[in-house]
């Protein structure tokens, strides 16, 4: 996912590619390939975590459809619109009409087949449940019952893995929560799927414009784990062994160790290897209940800073390592200073 924007966290801004994340001299750690683990003072599975720094597709629906625009119904007297007439709104998640669950457009279409003429219709507004009737209107052209709405249930894109766990296997990554701008409703997209993807590309960040990584995922590759959370401190479930197999292992710190000073961050740019990158730990803010924004950080490596210029869109989870262990990632870029941009502390992503 991207680093977002300061502000109110946005999954547009977050993400590499949508349906239509570090690096120093220590260089390339993706070119592991057994499953031995690789360690940073990691003693045992109990206290220790396979070290992210590789993109993942991310799939994640929600338990019902959001209206993303209301549009006309071509109708043999003229144009209609059955939304906007029962009260529907542009961003409303249906989650069920008659006694239909709606999670496809093809549940709709077994409600309208079942309820012709009109159908109670659940739907949640800015957290809210409501309930309202519609009346559908026949197309001319089809002869089909129609609401006049377009709608989705899945937001898709690239992010970048930050650890798994060496006890349970559960996966962290992205640092945030992820929004949908279309949707009045928050924490919607809870369930779904991560794939293997790789960087494809780079537009490098500018001060006043972010940067952004280009990614790629296919899903008919084998499912590298599921998700089960979507909350502040990102995306959260259960892993496949493929997602951490090729991964060395590092113990975790602690937000209390953490100091202003060198650190690195591990994250792709190209293809789906990880490197190593120096930073600066700029400011180290005590905190002493789960939060984001926990470190201002500064890119020093100057392989980075010639190539994307620093924290781009896309590098949202990449790992951040200090004195070799992990102790955060990756999660907003400054627009006015690419080179800087938070962190959140690994306490947080942990507790999930």
């Amino acid at each position: 996912m991207r680093a977002c924007k300061g502000g109110k966290l946005r999954f547009l801004f977050c993400v590499a590619v949508f349906a239509v994340a570090l690096l120093s001299v220590f260089g390339v750690i993706g070119g592991v390939n057994r499953a031995e683990n690789i360690c940073f003072g990691a003693e045992n599975a109990q206290n220790a975590v396979y070290l992210g720094g590789t993109p993942m597709g991310i799939a994640v629906k929600s338990k019902g459809v959001t209206v993303i625009n209301i549009s006309d119904v071509l109708t043999e007297s003229g144009l209609k619109r059955p939304a906007e007439e029962c009260g529907l709104l542009r961003g409303d998640l249906i989650i069920k009409m008659g006694a239909q669950d709606i999670k496809s457009a093809e549940d709709i279409n077994k409600a309208l087949a079942k309820n012709p003429q009109s159908v109670e219709m659940l739907v949640l507004r800015k957290g809210e449940p409501k309930v309202l009737t519609i009346i559908p209107a026949t197309d001319v052209r089809t002869q089909s019952k129609k609401l006049g709405i377009q709608i989705k249930n899945e937001v898709a894109g690239v992010g970048t893995l930050t650890y798994v766990r060496g006890d349970n296997k559960r996966f962290g990554c992205l640092g945030h929560q992820i929004f949908d701008l279309e949707s009045t409703n928050e924490n919607i997209y809870n369930l779904g799927s991560v794939y293997n993807a790789n960087i494809i590309g780079y537009v490098k960040g500018e001060q006043g414009k972010a940067g952004e990584l280009r990614g790629a995922f296919g899903r008919r590759g084998d499912v590298y784990g599921s998700v089960d959370a979507n909350n502040f401190a990102g995306i959260f479930g259960e892993a496949e062994r493929a997602l951490y197999d090729k991964r060395p292992m590092i113990s975790v710190g602690s937000r209390h160790t953490v100091k202003p000073g060198k650190a690195h961050i591990y994250t792709t740019i190209n293809g789906d290897a990880p490197k190593c990158y120096e930073i600066e730990i700029i400011k180290a803010s005590r905190q002493d209940s789960p939060q984001d924004k926990g470190m201002v950080i500064s890119i020093k490596d100057e392989r980075l800073l010639s190539t994307t210029g620093g924290i781009v869109q896309g590098m949202s989870g990449s790992p951040i390592v200090q004195n070799g262990v992990l102790i955060g990632a990756v999660t907003h870029v400054f627009l006015n200073d690419p080179t800087k941009g938070y962190g959140i502390y690994v306490d947080w992503m942990l507790m999930n």
